[in-house]
């Protein structure tokens, strides 16, 4: 950080009383303070503090010992001191750039940013060459958020001083800021080379490697922190955020608690923790954690608090939340998207767009507002949030990378809305681009893994591990890519009165991955699976289900990954249905390419790179097809489920082993949180306007289609 602040006061030893200091004080100041500058000099700090303590008493306005103490208050964090002390001598020398420096070091530690930007302005006036200056007024522009201000200051800082740790360090966290992260890891690593003890520069070194989805190496990182500064909470957080990104949440949870116990008040940590709790079903423990965490910032945690709710179907509850968090500040931004988001999971739409306007009322130029708000309605040209938002444009290269990655998509959806289609897919391709920095997405791993599964889910291993497996038929598996159309098909059979609609659960994907052992990873470790070890994953399964509806008749889960998961259904749920939604590949595409995901859909943000997914997604659809019973799996096309609804929904619900119920056919009145892209579709009766939508982009959907070609159920092929 600052190189003057965050240093820890350590006395060199144990200092005298004043009045025996005072009997040995030199006859004359000048030797008083020449002593007690080689005091300071050799690290005995205490002793120097107070000769200078009694320099000033026989001369107040001594400017050396007025400056010296005030460095010496500065060392100790004592920021208000330091700044009474610094201020009295720069009436003295105003032309010192030294007492420019220390003061505005003192203004940065009180957070009187632009005080403190003022007198490392005058320092460096005065004496440009002034390295700690330079490094200092860079830190304080990337706290106020300016870190593209900030780069010049750090590099010529390390112009004057190359041998600085402190500047290579801070010069790393403003390229983090700045989505930078290949550069900023080799400014963290610049530093660790400067000084290889310096905690602070290996957790910055994980945040950049976390950033870029190098887990692995982030956690060594922290490890490597702790190690040299075991109270160092923020690297205790950074591990736990590491621990969670890699599903290994009990030992996130160990993270959290070290942070915690060493600062009881961080609140990013206490958030963290209620997150990772909820994220084990242990939700009392995590409303717990959320409650501690509003004494601390009530704002803040009362968000998170309402989100948690949100992301377990308790609108209602989320709602509340959300509105006391604008009693607490009527005027804040997160709060106004928050309820927006709560809004149209219950489907009221327009209460939602509301609140989304009121946030850009608030925020005009925040991407988050206009970005929700093109989910729910079609931009005109005539909008003056299309107006709003046009005119934000040109300044996105002036934005932090976030903003400016969901400005882009938000362009591209209003652009789209008005029909100027090339404009719009200029800015889906940047936006994705910039997600796809952030990713840090191994596309052999993850085709070899899609391979890997066909070579092991033989028809022959099928038959032989399923008759071990759970017999309840209550699980119903809706599968198939993002954006396919499976939010509707859930819809329809979470319509009928004996259905409940789970949404994307997660509890498929980590059985398969528990149930590797240390010999032998997913999928391959399923054929060693004894008879028992297949049982008890069907049933830990139906556990995690049955929670949720335990009247219910069959529970749907509605994660389209799972269609990695089709023969481990079979195997651990041989009487689990199972329904393959399939769309249109280049509609599909596109829906994919016009937003950003949260999770881990990391092989969206490449045109290319989603193509070879799509491929190899079709080769395995078509395994499923040739190595499971008939009766298993529901193939189902979007675009014949919308052109003749109630013939395909009869077919689905018959396939489901239910009664017809005429309910399914008005899914869209059906109340349920929905918590999807797709969720204000779902609310609207049946229509057939997303079929086709790719038809104005084919000749940018190209590389898309190039990568996909040699499958044989392309829809549509380009001209």
């Amino acid at each position: 950080m600052v190189r003057l602040l965050h240093q820890r006061w350590e006395s060199a030893a144990v200092s005298e009383p004043l009045s025996v200091i005072r009997n040995q004080l030199p006859q004359s100041l000048p030797e008083s303070v020449e002593k007690a500058s080689s005091l300071h000099s050799e690290g005995r700090l205490r002793e120097a503090e107070q000769l200078y303590q009694l320099v000033l008493e026989a001369d107040p306005a001594h400017f050396d010992a007025l400056f010296r103490l005030g460095a010496i208050r500065l060392r100790q964090g004592r920021f208000a001191d330091a700044r009474q002390l610094l201020l009295q001598a720069i009436e003295m020398r105003g032309d010192f750039a030294e007492v420019h420096g220390l003061l505005g070091s003192a203004m940065t530690g009180l957070r009187l940013n632009e005080q403190a930007i003022s007198h490392y302005e005058k320092a460096i006036a005065i004496k440009p060459d002034y390295a700690e200056a330079h490094n200092n007024l860079g830190y304080t522009l990337h706290v106020l958020g300016r870190a593209k201000d900030s780069i010049a200051h750090f590099q010529q800082a390390l112009a004057i001083k190359p041998a600085y740790p402190e500047a290579h360090n801070n010069f790393g966290n403003a390229l983090l800021a700045l989505g930078q992260f290949e550069e900023a890891i080799r400014q963290f690593e610049a530093a660790l080379n400067l000084r290889a003890n310096y905690a602070e520069a290996y957790h910055n070194l994980g945040n950049g490697l976390l950033a870029l989805g190098r887990r692995d190496e982030a956690l060594n990182q922290y490890r490597k922190a702790t190690a040299i500064k075991s109270d160092y909470a923020d690297a205790y957080y950074g591990h736990g955020k590491t621990l969670d990104a890699l599903d290994r949440t009990d030992e996130a949870i160990g993270q959290y608690e070290k942070a915690l116990s060493i600062n009881p008040n961080h609140i990013d940590a206490r958030i963290a923790l209620g997150n990772a709790f909820h994220q084990v079903a242990q939700f009392e423990a995590a409303l717990a954690h959320y409650d501690k965490a509003l004494a601390i910032n009530p704002l803040g945690a009362r968000i998170s608090l309402a989100d948690a709710h949100q992301r377990r179907g308790h609108v209602e509850k989320a709602l509340t939340q959300y509105g006391k968090a604008q009693a607490i500040d009527p005027g804040h931004v997160g709060a106004h998207l928050g309820r927006g988001d709560a809004f149209l999971a219950l489907g009221k739409i327009a209460e939602a767009r509301r609140a989304y306007e009121a946030a850009i009322a608030l925020a005009p130029s925040g991407p988050a507002g206009y970005l929700k708000l093109g989910h729910i309605k079609r931009y005109t040209e005539a909008d003056p949030h299309f107006v709003a938002l046009t005119h934000l444009g040109p300044q996105i290269p002036s934005f932090p990378i976030q903003a400016q990655k969901l400005l882009h998509f938000a362009l591209g959806k209003a652009l789209a809305d008005v029909g100027d289609h090339e404009k719009a897919f200029h800015h889906f391709l940047e936006g994705n681009a910039l997600k796809r920095q952030q990713v840090n997405y191994d596309e052999a791993h993850s085709l070899g893994m899609l391979e890997r599964i066909r070579e092991v889910f033989s028809r022959e291993l099928i038959q032989q591990k399923s008759i071990h497996g759970e017999p309840c038929p209550v699980p119903i598996f809706i599968i198939g890519m993002p954006r396919s159309g499976t939010t509707l098909v859930e819809q329809i059979l979470s319509s009928h009165p004996s259905v409940f609609g789970a949404g994307e659960l997660q509890h498929l994907r980590k059985l398969a991955n528990g149930s590797a052992g240390p010999q032998l990873k997913f999928p391959e470790s399923v054929r060693s699976m004894s008879a028992e070890e297949v049982r008890e994953l069907g049933r830990s399964y139906l556990s995690s289900i049955r929670d949720l509806a335990p009247r219910a008749a069959r529970i749907t889960d509605k994660m389209p990954a799972n269609f990695m998961l089709a023969g481990f259904v079979q195997v651990i749920l041989p009487n689990a249905r199972i329904v393959h939604v399939r769309r249109d590949p280049c509609d599909t595409a596109l829906s994919c390419f016009s937003l950003t995901f949260e999770g881990h859909i990391d092989y969206c943000y490449d045109l290319a790179e989603l193509g070879r997914y799509y491929r190899a997604y079709n080769l395995l659809m078509t395994h499923w097809r040739g190595v499971l019973p008939p009766e298993v799996m529901l193939e189902v096309q979007y675009e014949e489920l919308v052109g003749n609804l109630e013939q395909e929904a009869r077919r689905i619900v018959t396939h489901c082993g239910l009664d017809w119920d005429d309910a399914c056919l008005e899914f869209h009145a059906t109340e349920r949180p929905v918590l999807t892209a797709s969720a204000v579709q779902v609310r609207q009766p049946i229509y057939n306007s997303s079929i086709g939508r790719s038809k104005p982009y084919e000749s940018f959907l190209r590389p898309f289609v190039e990568a996909f070609q040699g499958s044989t159920n392309l829809v549509r092929t380009l001209e």
